[in-house]
């Protein structure tokens, strides 16, 4: 019987989506574990991961699947798009309302939860410093 169970608290859980929501790069799970340990001086690797993986089953984050690199995360949970730069692996949120709209598919049965768009290439700073 698969029954979903109310999860209990966790000061290790908030203190991650804490630290989620106070951060602009899109961390890795190796980047949340190593910004834990100063609260949590005996937090596991794998404790990292679990709550990474509640929290993103819960809808409290999202798990950005990089190309080629470890997941990252990022706790804002509203449709828009991000830039990879394939020089220096920075990510970040890019802003682009006008195409980044849930579609309407529902002449064809099917029905949208989510959409992710994202861009790849060089940025801005990496650009610079090439020229």
């Amino acid at each position: 019987m698969n029954e979903t169970r109310p999860l209990r608290y966790s000061r290790q859980r908030e203190k991650i989506l804490e630290l989620l929501k106070e951060s602009r790069s899109h961390p890795s799970a190796d980047v949340v574990y190593e910004k834990m340990k100063d609260s949590f001086p005996s937090i596991s690797l794998g404790t990292v991961y679990r709550n990474l993986g509640v929290l993103n089953e819960q809808g409290l984050i999202n798990r950005i699947m990089q190309p080629g690199g470890p997941d990252r995360f990022d706790a804002d949970i509203f449709n828009h798009s991000h830039f990879y730069c394939e020089n220096c692996g920075t990510i970040y949120d890019i802003d682009d309302e006008a195409y980044n709209k849930k579609l309407d598919f529902t002449n064809e049965g099917h029905i949208v939860k989510r959409q992710t768009t994202s861009y790849y290439g060089t940025c801005n700073h990496c650009h610079k410093q090439s020229q």
